[in-house]
């Protein structure tokens, strides 16, 4: 009986046999083979699929959406000519030798089409989940940390790499005293000292920053202020959609201990105290105006000062109330978001209401009994 010929290295089970284990670049076998040809013919957007080690790390920029990748534990030297798969280390900050980062992922690459052929581009075919998502805060904080040193650098070029054309327009615009780079018209300004208060999650794809601003001076401190930044996906000045950038930004006021922080502080008990003594059912009508006790007893956009009068019936309380965010709108008034639990165990619901809180009439600025003016519903 004749023999056998040799297995191809280059044999592939045909698709009908087989099932495409390819999750990125390309998720299908047809626009795999589409790759694979135009690699062949030296087309540069497809070349870098024959590098194991820049599929990693594209991987993690760009579907991952991390600000900055690293392979942590390969070089393209190491992998030469050898067959796969291989699984590797990416993070978001350098490591050599490899150490500890916040966010880590393992990612496994294959050649599925022409495996152990130099000639063969390579796929993704698996990552680890959990490390890639477990850090996401820290992404943040590092991106708007170098965000802050681009600004005190005076490097137009790197901001523009890091903005929106909607949050350039607000510096640019000046609100509130907004401003990139500072008193730069003034000779001794010598930068910012920058500090992040806090980054909190908006939702699944934007993040909202709090930063703390000194001015700094040769012979002296300058002004303190806050700013938050809106912080995810989009497209840069310049034009390129990226990971991260500054969405929004806003001057927002000054730091803890000054009189108007000391302020956002009363009115954020002052609100949660309401909130109690809604949760309780008496007594909560006396944090309100005329107008917003109107507000309410007509349930004006879903409105219901306690839970039992809910369109749901008698009986659907709230479970559960807090303090979202305090800003204020003046010297004397903040606009305060709210979200309230009403019901139990599986039909929770979170509904939102916007207060704005201003100081009772006649109230001297050292003593501020608070009233709440007006309130908004979510629905």
């Amino acid at each position: 009986r004749a023999a056998l010929p040799a297995p191809d290295a280059n044999f592939a089970e045909p698709a009908e046999t087989s099932r495409w284990r390819g999750i990125w670049p390309q998720d299908t076998r047809a626009d795999a083979e589409a790759a694979q040809a135009a690699a062949d013919a030296g087309d540069p957007a497809a070349t870098w699929q024959l590098d194991p080690v820049v599929v990693v790390h594209r991987f993690g920029l760009n579907e991952l959406g991390w600000y900055r990748s690293y392979v942590q534990d390969a070089r393209p030297e190491d992998l030469a000519g050898s067959p796969g798969p291989h699984t590797l280390t990416i993070a978001d900050c350098p490591g050599d030798p490899p150490r500890a980062c916040p966010t880590e992922a393992r990612v496994t690459v294959d050649q599925l089409l022409r495996p152990g052929d130099p000639s063969g581009i390579w796929f993704v075919t698996a990552f680890d989940e959990t490390s890639a998502e477990a850090a996401t805060e820290a992404r943040v904080r590092r991106f708007v940390e170098d965000f802050l040193t681009a600004r005190n650098m005076g490097s137009a070029s790197l901001v523009e790499d890091m903005v929106s054309r909607q949050a350039m327009d607000q510096y640019e615009a000046g609100g509130n005293g907004l401003a990139l780079y500072g008193p730069v018209d003034d000779p001794a300004f010598t930068g910012y000292e920058f500090s992040i208060d806090e980054i909190t999650e908006i939702d699944g794809a934007q993040h909202e920053a709090f930063v703390r601003i000194t001015e700094r001076f040769e012979d002296r401190s300058g002004e303190t202020f806050i700013e938050r930044l809106v912080v995810g996906r989009g497209e840069a000045v310049r034009g390129d959609p990226l990971p991260l950038v500054v969405l929004e930004a806003y001057r927002v006021g000054p730091p803890p201990g000054d009189p108007q922080m000391a302020s956002e502080d009363a009115v954020r008990d002052f609100v949660q105290a309401f909130l109690q003594a809604r949760l309780a059912g008496v007594a909560a009508e006396d944090h309100l105006s005329p107008t917003a006790r109107d507000q309410y007893a007509r349930h004006e956009r879903g409105l219901y000062l306690y839970g039992e009068e809910h369109e749901r019936g008698p009986g659907f309380n709230y479970s559960g109330g807090d303090v979202i965010s305090v800003e204020a709108v003046d010297t004397g008034s903040f606009e305060v978001l709210v979200a309230l639990t009403i019901g139990e165990q599986e039909i929770d619901r979170t509904i939102h209401e916007t207060l704005i809180v201003r100081r009772s009439d006649g109230a001297a600025a050292d003593f501020a009994p608070w009233t709440i003016d007006s309130a908004t519903g979510s629905g």
